[in-house]
């Protein structure tokens, strides 16, 4: 029962995001290929995400991705304290350097 009520989870968070957002789902242990997302991206919108981070680590257990480590999370941009992403709620957030790794997506 919890793994279609994961998947109707991972279906509706790819049909409410926004433009430009990485979907990465719990049921897929690589980011998705610009081939997946490419449906989503019309005439005149920006181009596909080209890249994500991996989570490696979590050095404070009180961070947003603490249970994520080993999954990968939108990348979208750098700030000096670490890199920009986004929560699963949508709000963006921190992901520290030591933590994760940019990850080119094909």
């Amino acid at each position: 029962m919890k793994n279609w009520i994961t998947r109707l989870r991972v279906a509706l968070a790819i049909a409410i995001a926004p433009a430009g957002t990485l979907v990465v789902s719990p049921l897929v242990s690589c980011p998705l290929s610009r081939a997946d997302i490419a449906g989503t991206y019309g005439k005149g919108s920006v181009e596909p995400p080209s890249r994500a981070l991996l989570i490696t680590g979590c050095t404070d257990p009180s961070m947003w991705y603490a249970e994520k480590v080993g999954m990968y999370v939108p990348y979208c941009g750098t700030w000096p304290e670490g890199y920009k992403s986004r929560e699963g709620t949508g709000y963006s957030n921190i992901v520290r350097f030591e933590d994760a790794r940019i990850v080119h997506l094909p």
